[in-house]
Parts: structure tokens; sequence; C-alpha cells
């Protein structure tokens, strides 16, 4: 549960983290931003050691078909 999740330090970053845990939809689209737009702060990206599993590749595409359906701009 989201109740257990210990969310570290205090201020913005502990604010960030819970909204991040509370909104399972605010997660992932920072995580496309900051994988399209930041992708050379994260080394297994940079070294290609990523894998994108058919769950997650479908899970990300019903997200973008929800957003793309209902008029909702992205990040």
């Amino acid at each position: 549960m989201v109740n257990d999740l210990k969310s570290w330090g205090e201020g913005e970053g502990e604010n960030f983290q819970k909204l991040s845990k509370e909104s399972p939809a605010f997660a992932a689209e920072i995580a496309a931003y900051m994988i399209r737009n930041q992708r050379t702060h994260y080394g297994p990206i940079n070294n290609y050691h990523v894998e994108i599993k058919p769950e997650a590749n479908a899970m990300l595409l019903k997200i973008q078909n929800y957003i793309n359906n209902n008029n909702i701009e992205s990040i």
C-alpha cells in the first residue's frame, strides 16, 4: 500500500515522493518526460541496459491512448 512506503527528506523532495506514490499517472508521465528529455542522466539507458517488457509496453500504450482520447496535455 502507498501508506506503507516511506518518503525521505522533507519539503519539496518529500512532497514529490508523496505525489509520485499517490498518483501513478503522474509517476508514469514524469518518468516518460525524464527518459525523453534527461536521458543522459541515467546510465542504464545510455548503456542500452534497459529492457521494455511487453507488459510495461502494453501499460504505456494504454496510458498514451487514454491521454490522446481524453484531450489531456502531456508535459
